[in-house]
């Protein structure tokens, strides 16, 4: 993935890699070299976050805007299984991540104080939606990708959708301003 303005390129493959192409002899030098299993990354369009789905269940995120990105690295746990996507809203406001466990978790990154709790939690049977003030958490059931995980997710650029596809060739449209969370089934 490369940053919009050019200055970033992130890699994931069995490590998460970070090269800002601004510094001479980018090539050789990469500012993150993570040991985590990788499986996605994304960059932020304001290129504040970078982010980094693992094999382990966790996501991991950096600072770039930080002195040293690679000391500013934040860890998210929820899912149970490994995280094969990643995506940032336009806004840098969410973070997705959809996982092997059937689940896709919706972050709020504003609030930064309360990043261990999803805001939404998705799979085939129900969906969870927590206060991140309280921890509380409400369960409906919820009709999305029936028994399959999650393999990609997109945020629109207005930031108003959630677009998740599965291995078996669902696609579903979320829409993120209303809390019904109920998705149209595009296939």
């Amino acid at each position: 993935v490369i940053s919009p303005s050019g200055r970033w390129l992130a890699v994931a493959a069995d490590k998460t890699w970070l090269w800002d192409l601004r510094r001479p002899n980018a090539a050789s030098s990469p500012i993150i070299v993570h040991p985590d299993d990788v499986t996605s990354v994304a960059i932020s369009l304001d290129e504040k976050w970078l982010v980094a789905g693992a094999m382990n269940g966790t996501t991991q995120m950096w600072d770039l805007t930080a002195e040293r990105p690679s000391d500013c690295r934040y860890e998210l746990r929820g899912h149970k299984a490994s995280v094969f996507s990643v995506a940032i809203g336009p806004h840098s406001r969410w973070l997705v991540t959809g996982s092997k466990d059937r689940s896709v978790r919706l972050w709020d990154l504003k609030s930064l104080e309360h990043i261990e709790l999803p805001l939404l939690s998705l799979n085939s049977e129900e969906y969870r939606f927590w206060d991140a003030s309280s921890g509380v958490g409400t369960t409906t059931s919820l009709h999305g990708h029936d028994g399959v995980f999650i393999s990609a997710l997109a945020i629109t650029n207005d930031g108003t959708r959630l677009v998740s596809t599965d291995r078996q060739g669902g696609v579903r449209l979320w829409n993120l301003e209303t809390s019904l969370w109920r998705p149209s089934q595009l296939t």
